[in-house]
């Protein structure tokens, strides 16, 4: 992840086997200090707005949300 997207906060990126194994199921999971968003379909063209839109801003990205 690109730093000059972060700031001062620490991020860290852990690869998993398995996650789910139903429609809804998130292939990216986003645990902040009060939150833990899942996303499902993730394209590589998808993580700069998680980063953007979830991870700096705050918020979520709706049409990929999953949780």
């Amino acid at each position: 992840i690109n730093a000059e997207y972060m700031g001062q906060q620490q991020v860290h990126v852990h690869p998993v086997s398995h996650l789910g194994g139903h429609k809804f199921a998130g292939n990216v999971l986003v645990y902040g200090k009060d939150k833990c968003e899942w996303y499902g379909y993730v394209r590589p063209e998808h993580i700069s707005r998680i980063i953007a839109e979830d991870i700096v801003a705050g918020g979520w990205v709706k049409d990929i949300w999953r949780h």
